[in-house]
């Protein structure tokens, strides 16, 4: 077992748990010894406070108090460690900008392995600002899992700045909407402005303006439930957790919220779901994430839910390594089959055994009564997937894998029988001639008819590493490509994120963003003609 106080947990949690946005604290004058300290506190301030008030409400207590300060946490929390004189704790707990004051207790982790392996869930680097810096913070790190949702917009909230907890100010067009609806009266759209919302909903669950961040969404099959899955921040545990949220699809009421391991329901040790689907028949949703085990190990979690309740009704982790710290196992994607028969849950297995990292794509298909799993699909090597779809009797799949030099990773589109876990077919796009930057599929859909697969993401061009979109088509049988395009709609970084295509089949959407040479982050959508994949209009906000 190891113990140690729980700021040096805090510290370790944001540096070792945090796989999608980097929470972790901002040393100042000290550090906190480990073990029961007597005088070591936890101080959190307020709702509304920055990093800037916790530096300068440390330094201030500091001074009028004597207290000593041993660490300011700035993203997970704000506030900081100090050893507190037992004279000043009363003051300092009166003080109207504290939330408040928590003893720094010893924790104890157990089953803890007795060394750590550096790599596989540490680095700070990953920041998710830009995909260029997601390539670059890649370079040295093991697991492929982690660029993927850096590419993906998984951590978002540090664009440009923008901290957990706060956000880009309110459109005042959008407050008056909102303002107007709350007395009852008609939504009305401003002059310019076609926004007119029928409902808006907020989950704060700490409501000390920490961490929540959704990941995923779904909607039952008739439209009266929206769910909502994402990360939390248990602040009695001190841990990144999962959280699921249900809503009236008619008026936005929240009926539901499901935290699975926060509390007395158990801690996880830091988990998220990345992927939701509902059932076919609107009485189940299921979620798929990952645990950890250790600062350097995870498992694919999976997760079955009552869709009226929020209430688990089946639970499974999985590892692929008989030692679980020699793993690190992280889930993506989810999908249900069309009748309703299987549920499929997909990530990355990172296997850190040996002297070399290796990672490739795992495909799990369970029975969505029991929860037992029927077949497991491990895909060719360096293979990984950033999402999935469910037909009839395959499941497809799109995200990247190494090219046969070895050289980068091209975009990977497969196929895979849904009902043994049997691959179908696999195509690459590998860049153009000379190709050295990676290709990555984000997104993918099934037309209507089930004929055409559609995928998109982005593919590097140039030799100053540029990104351009990427969509293309296959046909679903075979793999045949039809066709293939690349967009870039500016000079710079040009990245689609999703894909959809109307009923008839004739149009195919892909939205992402754009940089430009000003690196400002610009939405866009394209449409294409479904058939043959000329571009049919280009539109950027």
């Amino acid at each position: 077992m190891a113990r140690m106080s729980l700021s040096s947990r805090v510290a370790m949690l944001c540096a070792a748990v945090c796989l999608l946005i980097p929470l972790g604290p901002v040393a100042a004058t000290g550090t906190v010894a480990d073990g029961a300290r007597s005088g070591s506190y936890i101080v959190v301030l307020r709702p509304g406070a920055t990093a800037r008030t916790a530096v300068a409400h440390a330094a201030d207590a500091a001074r009028r108090y004597g207290l000593r300060v041993n660490a300011v946490y700035r993203h997970a929390l704000q506030g900081y460690a100090a050893t507190i004189p037992d004279e000043a704790l009363a003051a300092l707990r009166a003080d109207p900008s504290v939330a408040y004051v928590e003893p720094d207790r010893a924790v104890t982790k157990r089953n803890e392995p007795p060394a750590t392996r550096s790599g596989a869930l540490t680095d700070s680097a990953l920041k998710g600002d830009t995909p260029r810096s997601c390539l670059r913070a890649n370079d040295a790190d093991p697991n492929r899992a982690r660029l993927q949702l850096c590419i993906k917009g998984l951590s978002m909230l540090s664009i440009r700045g923008i901290q957990p907890g706060s956000g880009p100010p309110p459109d005042p067009r959008t407050r008056e909407s909102l303002d107007r609806r709350a007395t009852g009266l008609p939504c009305t759209a401003a002059p310019g402005d076609d926004r007119c919302e029928a409902w808006a909903a907020r989950f704060d669950h700490a409501h000390l303006n920490v961490f929540e961040s959704p990941l995923g969404m779904a909607v039952s099959p008739i439209g009266d439930r929206v769910f909502v899955a994402g990360l939390d921040w248990d602040l009695k545990r001190g841990e990144q957790t999962m959280a699921i949220v249900a809503y009236e699809g008619r008026t936005g009421r929240r009926e539901w919220t499901s935290l699975p391991y926060s509390g007395d329901g158990g801690g996880c040790a830091g988990c998220a779901v990345t992927g939701i689907a509902a059932s076919p028949d609107g009485t189940r949703v299921y979620v798929t994430g990952f645990t950890q085990n250790s600062g350097t190990s995870a498992d694919i979690r999976t997760l079955a839910l009552d869709a009226a309740s929020g209430a688990v009704v089946w639970d499974d982790r999985y590892n692929s390594h008989a030692d679980p710290y020699k793993a690190v196992d992280t889930g993506v994607a989810i999908a249900v089959s069309p009748n309703g028969r299987w549920v499929y849950a997909t990530g990355t297995i990172t296997d850190l055994s040996g002297p070399v990292t290796k990672f490739r794509n795992v495909l799990i298909g369970y029975d969505p009564r029991s929860g037992r799993r029927q077949w497991i699909s491990r895909s060719v090597l360096y293979d990984s997937y950033n999402q999935i779809r469910a037909t009839g009797d395959r499941v497809y799949a799109t995200g990247s894998g190494l090219n046969a030099g070895g050289s980068h990773f091209g975009a990977v589109t497969v196929a895979i029988d849904g009902r043994t876990g049997a691959p179908s077919w696999r195509r690459m796009y590998n860049g153009g001639a000379g190709a050295v930057g990676d290709d990555n599929g984000l997104d993918l859909v099934v037309s209507q008819d089930g004929s055409r697969v559609y995928m998109t993401g982005y593919t590097t061009t140039g030799p100053n590493g540029q990104l351009s979109w990427l969509t293309a088509a296959y046909a679903a049988g075979s793999g045949r490509s039809v066709w293939t395009r690349r967009h870039a709609d500016q000079p710079g970084q040009n990245v689609a994120h999703a894909i959809a295509v109307s009923p008839s089949g004739d149009r195919v959407y892909a939205v992402g963003y754009t940089t430009g040479r000003d690196d400002r982050f610009k939405p866009a959508t394209a449409a294409y003609d479904g058939a043959t994949g000329a571009p049919a209009w280009t539109q950027r906000y």
